[in-house]
């Protein structure tokens, strides 16, 4: 009779020791599972809002380009007019600004804080940065009268550039091939500046 009851106690011991050791398997298990499935979830949505963040970068970087052509066309319609611009502008001469060149200058100085810093690519924006001394050293009166007429060929060409260089930016290509930048005062050569790319729409 002893042997029986302790054949019995035996197999219920056994049987709760199984269970226990099942449960706590099928717990670990699941445990695992749940965790994976959250980290999964975890990352997805942290690749998900890196997405959005490009997207959201892209889509300011697109719209900065955007801005900066009709300030790129506005300033080259100015150029002839821009010789005196940046003394009126530096001597209070001209605010708001009332002419044409005034305000083509000032657009162009206000677009390097406000359409430039979204832009990404760093060739872009030291070409920008190129222009703006271009056209402050015409407006500061530092090119030669000897020099002006092919001075101002050399500066609108340049622009011509730029703005062929937001059009390429907008369509994900690389930027047109140029050569450095006019200097304005060069000695011996009277041929205008000219890129090596320009715009097949710029005729």
């Amino acid at each position: 009779m002893s042997s029986v009851l302790a054949n019995l106690l035996s197999g219920i011991i056994g049987a709760v020791i199984g269970a226990v050791i099942s449960g706590r398997i099928t717990w670990k298990v699941t445990k695992d599972s749940t965790t994976r499935m959250l980290e999964g979830q975890r990352e997805q949505q942290i690749e998900a809002r890196r997405e959005d963040q490009r997207q959201a970068a892209e889509q300011r970087e697109d719209n900065a380009l955007a801005a900066l052509l009709p300030v790129l066309s506005e300033l080259q319609a100015s150029v002839t007019g821009m010789m005196n611009v940046h003394y009126n502008v530096r001597m209070g001469l001209v605010s708001p600004p009332v002419t044409r060149a005034d305000a083509a200058y000032r657009d162009m100085l206000q677009a390097s804080t406000v359409q430039l810093p979204p832009i990404s690519d760093p060739e872009f924006r030291e070409r920008y940065g190129q222009l703006m001394a271009l056209v402050d050293e015409l407006a500061e009166g530092k090119v030669q009268p000897a020099n002006h007429e092919r001075a101002g060929g050399d500066v609108i060409s340049y622009i011509k550039h730029i703005r062929y260089s937001v059009k390429r930016l907008r369509q994900h290509r690389a930027l047109p091939q140029g050569p450095a930048p006019p200097r304005l005062n060069r000695v011996g050569d009277m041929a205008q500046w000219a890129p090596v790319e320009s715009d097949p729409e710029d005729v």
